[in-house]
């Protein structure tokens, strides 16, 4: 089985709640090598808090508003000035 990218996985959540926890599956090293910093015994429900905040995030990003590159490019260009 080939291997998804983020915005393919994010796109597909919606209606796939596979799609969601391969995203968590993702993400999974990076928070547990993050709650190190954290006391070990609020390491457990920290993990939980990023865990909804991941699902909460995923679910209400809106990928149809993800500008392309060169409307990025405007966008930057604009400030800048």
């Amino acid at each position: 089985m080939e291997e998804k990218s983020l915005y393919q996985l994010t796109t597909e959540s919606r209606s796939n709640p596979s799609a969601l926890i391969a995203i968590l599956d993702a993400f999974e090293p990076k928070v547990k090598k993050s709650l190190y910093q954290t006391e070990e015994k609020n390491r457990e429900d920290m993990y939980q808090d990023l865990q909804l905040k991941m699902v909460e995030a995923v679910s209400r990003y809106d990928i149809s508003a993800v500008p392309g590159f060169f409307d990025f490019q405007v966008q930057v260009e604009s400030n800048i000035v």
